[in-house]
This record gives C-alpha cells, structure tokens and sequence, in this order.
C-alpha cells in the first residue's frame, strides 16, 4: 500500500478527476478508483483533500443525494494540471 503525502494525494485526485470530466464521479467512485491504485484514504480523509481542493478552487461539488457529494474538476483546476496557473501551495506540482 503506497502512502501519500497529502499534496500528492490531492494532485492525483486531480488528475483523476480530469480524467472522468465527462462522468460524474461520486465519493464512492472515486474511493474505489483510488483503492484500485494501491490508495487507501479513508472518507474522512478523502472528504478533507476535496474541502482543501475546493478551498483552493481547483474543483466544484455537486450534492448526489443526501450525504453525498459529487466533485469535478474546475476550469482553474485544469489549468494547473496542465501548468497554466501556479499551483497552490498544498498541491504538488504537476509534473515532479
């Protein structure tokens, strides 16, 4: 099981994210997606980087029933993926 340091593991959420812009990506989804790369964030932990991305204005969240939430990848967000924007502290840079 690889252990992240929390930039890296909200650059990853990042690109996967980008890489589902089409699909709405659950927290659930999302958790297995991250599982099936040897990622183990609990929903504590995975609901504190999407707070942190959103802080950042990196994603948008959608409400998909009562207690889920639904994120997708910002315009802002793509930017820094692909080097257009400075990336927030918090992040790690695309490209390390």
């Amino acid at each position: 099981m690889e252990q992240l340091t929390p930039e890296k593991m909200r650059l990853r959420i990042l690109r996967i994210l980008d890489a589902s812009r089409s699909i709405a990506v659950g927290e659930e989804l999302l958790l297995r997606v991250l599982f099936e790369r040897q990622l183990h964030p609990t929903h504590k932990s995975l609901r504190e980087h999407l707070e942190f991305l959103l802080e950042q204005e990196l994603i948008t969240m959608e409400r998909r029933g009562v207690a889920e939430w639904s994120p997708r990848i910002s315009e802002r967000g793509v930017a820094v993926l692909q080097g257009l924007e400075s990336c927030p502290i918090g992040v790690e840079p695309p490209g390390r």
